[in-house]
């Protein structure tokens, strides 16, 4: 019989959660990602958090590694180093036999720290699959501490906008194009977040996750226009062009 995509990532889920039950020192279990936000489709991973210890990392990443043994095995794991932020540990897991696209992303994070994964605005509504006292909720975004870091990052892309347009020029002028080419992906990352803080001003620092549902047609056609480049030639006149689309960004107002 075949397996559909939804059926494997329920087989999955349930098979790392009965693990996951049995381990004392997982605090609380929850999924973010596509399932928080409402995207889940025939492509989606499961993102799943685990609010423990840190010190207790590697006993929850054997338990989540029982879990997919019950249906299969692992045809690869990542061991993320250096870690996303203070506080967690992540792995990411290939099982063999699952479907094109399918894989288990597993944070372990310190119970004191969960918030940063909680706000609504930025991740949706958490999954709770078990919680023995963190008390696993959406909170309501940090509005004046977020517009800080906006502010501060709008800062440092007006810093450092033109000494990547330079460096792009600079390394073209040698012949040197791969080069070029990646001051020249500086600048579009920069760009995203620019327009990041007029369409999405919460989830500004996305980069390109997320891009084709946050943005508008308009907004997505011009991110594609300067990230696809052909030949030498067009890379040099968009580099010009990206260089004045973030001098006009720069002086629009900041989102309150």
């Amino acid at each position: 019989m075949t397996v559909t995509p939804d059926q494997y990532r329920r087989a999955a889920l349930e098979a790392v959660l009965h693990e996951l039950h049995e381990v004392t020192c997982a605090r609380a279990c929850w999924e973010g990602g596509s399932a928080a936000t409402g995207r889940v489709d025939a492509f989606s991973d499961i993102d799943l958090c685990i609010a423990a210890k840190l010190s207790d990392a590697a006993v929850i990443f054997d338990a989540v590694e029982r879990g997919l043994g019950r249906i299969g095995t692992i045809a690869h794991s990542w061991h993320v180093e250096p870690a996303p932020f203070s506080g967690t540990a992540q792995r990411f897991y290939i099982p063999n036999d699952a479907p094109p696209y399918f894989a288990l992303d597993c944070l372990v994070i310190e119970p004191s720290s969960t918030r940063a994964l909680l706000e609504r605005e930025r991740h949706g509504e958490p999954v709770v699959y078990f919680d023995h006292g963190v008390d696993i909720a959406a909170t309501p975004l940090d509005r004046a501490a977020h517009h800080d870091k906006l502010r501060k990052r709008r800062a440092q892309i007006a810093q450092s906008a033109p000494v990547y347009a330079m460096l792009a020029r600079k390394e073209l002028a040698r012949g040197r194009v791969l080069e070029a080419f990646g001051f020249y992906q500086a600048l579009i990352r920069a760009m995203i977040e620019l327009h990041g803080m007029q369409a999405r001003p919460e989830r500004f620092d996305f980069g390109f996750r997320y891009v084709d549902t946050d943005f508008p047609a308009d907004i997505k056609a011009r991110i594609g226009h300067f990230a696809f480049v052909s030949n030498t030639s067009e890379l040099a006149s968009r580099v010009e062009e990206i260089d004045a689309d973030i001098t006009l960004l720069l002086k629009s107002a900041i989102p309150s």
